[in-house]
């Protein structure tokens, strides 16, 4: 308001002295007087006065029909010619007397007009340094009844940042013209702008960080100013329209918003003191809002500073408020609702805010991570600071799901995005939680949980923030639609990006209970080193939770599929077994799954697994050698069995590609086994030999099975078929030699060379020599595993029976006795140098393969037993 009280005060000092100039022209100059001189005269009284200079081209004066004085072509300009620009410049000013008044000798203006008048008035700071200039082009001005202490009215027009009259100011004013003073200054005035172009605007103020495309802006309202009173009373309405902006760091433009603020504010132009009341601003992102204003602007001191609303759109804030791109993070998206309240104040130094956030009838997500509903109550409290502008201090709370979660940011940097939060929760219940989080959304979730977190990094995106967590466990169970569950699960879980470590978990599954403890290892990649332990595993109820478990997560739709492998694990477990002692290690690197050891009792026996899947798309592939230490094949077959013995087996598996349905078609691999002391249950080859009439005297040791000492062999697997090319089996009556398959359906393929033993060969002929075997008799083996048949071997058996039935003995009998010292290789120990059991000397067994075996090297599981050795030390 200093700027229109000057402007006010240089139009009434001009009115003044032209008014005193033209009655001493008038009743006291004689007619004869040049007006050249009195121009100059005038002139030099008029800048005296003002302090300006002062300049016009032609002075009239008009006695009809009412004393008039006009000025042509008046301006003032600023002192020392500052600025090549006028102060003022009117085409006319014309002042006309109060006649009454002058029968009184009183100085009274009954009009005064300015003509086609520019206005560009300096606006300087408290130090006299230009700012900006203010300009009100082509205006028309009037006075009406200028008189001291006396209401004077006034209309004004002009043009405004524009082409177009748009500014339009009319009402009264009272002042004591012999002194000027601010407390005797009244006024009352309506003010009315109409579309000024902000682009425009924007132009005149200077640069910004923001580009207006589009936009303009309208004010209407009321000015006054009481008497004895330095406070200014302002009302009105602001309207912008159409507004359209793009910001520097942003590629997109803003949307098309209107926006209207209401406002009652009184100001002291003197002291600074403001305070805004009745205020309410409407906007695209919601509204309205109500806001409160109580601050000194001469150190810009907030008092007070409130903003509340009951309905705001978050979705649509940053649509129109492009900085928060700034500050929100990725793929955190909104809808809805949303009510808030904001208290501020301080000075720039530091400013404390007071929030409360209201999100129950929002819509939250956060990429596929975690979705609220709308109608799901979420309140979050905030009492922060700000300093210096810049870094955000302060404590704040949430409750959600019944969930307390307290929090601290010790310093966020608002400029950058970067800063440390600090959140703990209460011990609060997850049921109903799975339904906030789509990747577990079809779980049933119940149990207790408590939380500890901290993050540190660029809030502006997460994903790349370092956060550290520490998750607390009671009792959480969680149940899919598809019947796969788990269950009693306790512990500790410690997230952060250099050291993460799982800590005494325990859980329920397929009726079993696991232990679990692991650590995360941060370099030269983050892996997770993970062991776990059961006393117990049911088999049946293991496995089928697995296959729903992988259907549940949707490992099923992202190409893992383990039906076929688990199908041919049911074939040979049977469902009621149960496992005991499991003692496993896995490492998760990247998109491999690395198994240095997983090892389990089973069937009287051992069995060790060290394996590798690889989930990378540039070659998938599953690496697995197994190690099976006498296990006791009998077990295998509880109604019907078809063999017994204690298996001993070493095999390097391969398959490359992903677990899909063709995974065990293009299984491929090598080995070697041996099983001792056992018996054949469905296969009687002596009863299967003595059916040949030559051979008829074997055919009364036929007992419907075959017992036997050792079979071992090499194995080839391929096509899902498992070919040994040199088999042996030893029995005490016989020993057999030759090679054949076996597919995973259990149809057998093998043709065999029976050799019998000095005993049962010289019940076939006498002249057999001692110690001599019979042998070999070709034989085929063949149909499935549950019923085979043993057949003569067409091509070969002709041969024998000839060389038997003319006595060449020569051509059908051995003195060699198989060893698998020679043909069977031995079987890899299962810890340093102790021998297995069932493997001969001398036998060496298949080598790991590279690839397998240089990844567990460099697995470093070797840490975690030694961190959980530590940790059972301290303990």
């Amino acid at each position: 308001m200093r700027v229109s009280n000057r402007i006010v005060r240089l139009i009434i000092s001009i009115s003044i002295l032209l008014l005193v100039l033209f009655v001493v022209l008038v009743l006291s100059m004689p007619r004869l007087v040049r007006y050249f001189r009195v121009e100059e005269r005038l002139r030099e009284t008029i800048q005296n006065q003002l302090g300006y200079p002062v300049d016009f081209e032609k002075l009239n004066v008009s006695l009809l029909p009412l004393p008039t004085l006009s000025l042509e072509k008046f301006t003032v300009s600023e002192p020392e010619k500052a600025s090549q620009v006028p102060i003022l410049s009117a085409d006319q000013i014309r002042i006309r007397p109060s006649l009454l008044a002058l029968l009184f000798h009183k100085m009274e203006f009954a009009h005064v007009s300015f003509k086609n008048t520019d206005i560009h008035y300096p606006w300087r700071d408290k130090q006299g340094a230009p700012v900006k200039r203010i300009s009100l082009r082509d205006a028309s001005v009037a006075f009406w009844g200028i008189r001291s202490n006396r209401p004077v009215r006034f209309k004004a027009r002009g043009k405004l940042l524009g082409e177009e009259e748009n500014v339009e100011l009319a009402g009264t004013f009272e002042a004591d013209f012999t002194n000027l003073k601010t407390e005797t200054f009244t006024y009352n005035a309506e003010v009315s702008v109409s579309s000024v172009e902000l682009s425009k605007a924007a132009a005149w103020w200077g640069p910004l960080p923001l580009k207006i495309q589009s936009g303009s802006l309208a004010f209407s309202g009321r000015l006054r100013k009481e008497l004895d009173s330095e406070d200014v009373e302002i009302t009105g309405e602001f309207a912008v329209q159409n507004l359209i902006y793009e910001m520097t760091k942003i590629t997109r433009a803003s949307a098309a918003g209107d926006y209207q603020l209401a406002f009652a504010l009184r100001m002291n132009p003197q002291t600074g003191a403001l305070a805004v009341t009745d205020c309410t601003l409407a906007t695209p992102f919601g509204g309205p809002f109500e806001l409160r204003v109580k601050m000194n602007t001469s150190d810009f001191l907030i008092e007070e500073f409130s903003i509340k609303s009951d309905r705001l759109h978050l979705e649509a804030l940053p649509q129109s408020v492009l900085v928060l791109e700034e500050f929100l993070p990725l793929n955190l998206g909104f809808s809805g609702e949303t009510r808030f309240d904001v208290f501020v104040k301080g000075k720039p130094a530091e400013f404390s805010f007071n929030t409360r956030v209201d999100l129950k009838d929002t819509t939250l997500t956060y990429s596929q991570y975690f979705s609220k509903p709308s109608g799901v109550p979420l309140l979050v409290r905030g009492d922060l600071k700000l300093i210096g502008g810049r870094v955000l201090r302060g404590d704040f709370t949430l409750e959600f799901g019944g969930a307390s979660l307290k929090g601290s940011v010790a310093a966020l940097d608002v400029g950058t995005g970067t800063g440390e939060v600090t959140v703990l929760t209460n011990k609060f219940r997850v049921d109903g939680w799975n339904q906030y989080f789509p990747a577990v959304k079809q779980l049933e979730v119940s149990g207790q949980s408590k939380i500890l977190a901290s993050m540190r990094g660029d809030f502006r995106q997460i994903a790349r923030a370092q956060l550290m967590v520490n998750v607390s466990l009671d009792g959480l169970s969680a149940e899919a639609d598809n019947g796969a569950q788990i269950q009693n699960l306790s512990g500790n879980i410690d997230l952060s990006p250099a050291d993460s470590e799982v800590k005494g978990i325990r859980f329920d599954l397929g009726g079993s209970r696991f232990f679990v403890e692991g650590k995360m290892l941060g370099t030269p990649q983050p892996r997770w080193l993970i062991a776990v332990q059961s006393e117990e595993i049911a088999v049946g109820d293991f496995f089928e939770q697995i296959l729903k478990g992988t259907e549940a997560i949707g490992l099923k739709k992202e190409g893992v599929d383990l039906e076929s492998v688990m199908g041919v694990l049911n074939r040979i477990v049977q469902p009621e077994e149960v496992f005991e002692h499991l003692d496993a290690q896995i490492v998760l690197d990247g998109k491999r799954v690395l198994v240095p050891r997983f090892e389990f009792d089973a069937y009287d026996g051992r069995v060790s697994i060290e394996s590798m899947v690889d989930f990378s798309e540039a070659g998938p592939k599953t690496l697995m050698d197994v190690n099976i230490r006498k296990l006791n094949l009998a077990r295998l077959w509880v109604e019907k069995p078809i063999l017994d013995g204690n298996l001993f087996l070493v095999a390097s598996l391969r398959s490359d590609g992903p677990l899909d349905p063709g995974w065990l078609d293009r299984l491929t691999g090598e080995g070697t086994f041996s099983i001792t002391n056992g018996e054949l249950h469905t296969v009687d080859l002596l009863g299967g030999l003595g059916q040949i009439a030559e051979l008829a005297a074997v055919g009364t040791f036929k007992s419907g099975t075959t017992r036997f000492n050792d079979i071992g062999g090499d194995l080839n697997l391929e096509a899902k078929r498992a070919e040994t090319e040199n088999l042996v089996l030893l029995s005490d009556d016989f020993h057999v030699e030759g090679g054949g398959d076996i597919d995973l359906n259990g149809n057998l393929n093998y043709r065999l060379s029976v050799y019998l033993s000095p005993a049962l060969s010289r019940r076939i002929s006498s002249k057999v020599s001692e110690h001599t075997r019979l042998g070999p008799i070709p034989i085929l083996v063949v149909g499935t595993i549950e019923e085979p048949s043993v057949r003569t071997d067409p091509m070969l058996i002709q041969t024998f029976l000839q060389n038997l039935l003319q006595e060449r003995f020569l051509s059908i009998t051995s003195k060699f006795i198989p060893s698998f010292r020679r043909d069977l290789p031995i079987l890899a120990p299962p810890r340093g140098d102790q021998k297995q059991e069932g493997s001969p000397e001398g036998s060496k067994a298949p080598s790991p393969s590279s690839d397998l075996k240089q990844a567990l090297i460099t697995s470093g599981f070797n840490l975690l037993e030694q961190f959980l050795s530590k940790e059972k030390s301290t303990s």
